[in-house]
């Protein structure tokens, strides 16, 4: 009899033991798919209101370009009327390279170059550092002379540099027809990363610790990130990036594995 209770009481236990780790198991499950659900919340909000910035800062920062290129446009047809009908011309014809230099200085612009018909410097003035062949190799130079055959026409184009700097140019024909004027200015990286790039400020408030590794990228090449080390870096470069923007769908949270440490993944 003593036997049968024993028995019976370690089935008993056996199948206690079997349904408390069931249900363990479905808890577990249970509080994973939670977390899995509370994170993947936590990043797409935050990835909207990254989406929502960027838009916002790149329509200031076209607003700040297209400002910038209308006021160059303005000086360069200023420079064109002074050439048709300034006094201090006369004797010049607007080829000293002395009063070109103080004409790109009254104007705000750092180089000014007299093109005749065919293209070709007549006479230039450059105190950015580039020199002013080396900043006409920058653009295509039959869109830009096509202002001398229409002259209603303007060109004005923003050539921005590797390290961010960048040019703002614009180029009118001569009323007289004898060829084109082209001014520039150009602004250094500092400045651009600092004042005209606002997305910068975009991922200012947001710590690894904290929010997660956070990258901005334009086309392939990630703009700006909260860890520094992956800014101006490709996205196929970085496995865990490639591999997340390779599985994603949208809204989902997809995962990548470390490779480093294969108890670990990523998430994004």
């Amino acid at each position: 009899m003593e036997r049968r209770r024993t028995r019976s009481w370690k089935r008993i236990a056996g199948l206690e033991i079997a349904l408390g780790l069931l249900i363990l198991a479905v808890i577990f499950v249970l509080a994973v798919n939670r977390d899995m659900k509370r994170a993947e919340g936590e990043l797409l909000k935050n990835v909207e209101y990254m989406k929502e910035q960027c838009n916002d800062s790149e329509i200031r920062d076209l607003a700040s370009e297209a400002k910038s290129l209308l006021r160059v446009t303005e000086s360069v047809e200023q420079i064109c009327w002074r050439l048709e009908n300034g006094e201090d011309i006369q004797n010049s014809d607007g080829t000293d390279a002395k009063e070109l230099a103080n004409w790109a200085k009254d104007c705000y612009m750092d180089g000014l170059i007299l093109l005749d018909d065919r293209g070709n410097i007549q006479n230039s003035t450059d105190t950015s550092g580039f020199g002013c062949a080396e900043v006409l190799g920058m653009v295509e130079l039959d869109a830009l002379m096509d202002t001398l055959s229409f002259s209603e026409k303007s060109y004005a184009l923003r050539v921005t540099l590797e390290d961010e700097s960048h040019i703002d140019m614009a180029a009118v024909g001569r009323k007289d027809g004898k060829g084109v004027v082209v001014g520039y200015f150009y602004t250094s990286s500092v400045y651009a990363r600092t004042i005209n790039n606002s997305i910068r400020a975009i991922v200012s408030g947001f710590t690894m610790e904290m929010n997660g590794t956070i990258a901005i990228s334009k086309g392939n090449q990630i703009m700006i990130s909260n860890n520094r080390d992956l800014e101006g870096t490709k996205i196929e470069d970085i496995r865990i990036l490639k591999r997340i923007m390779e599985r994603g769908t949208g809204s989902k949270m997809t995962y990548a594995r470390n490779d480093n440490n294969l108890l670990s993944h990523y998430f994004g």
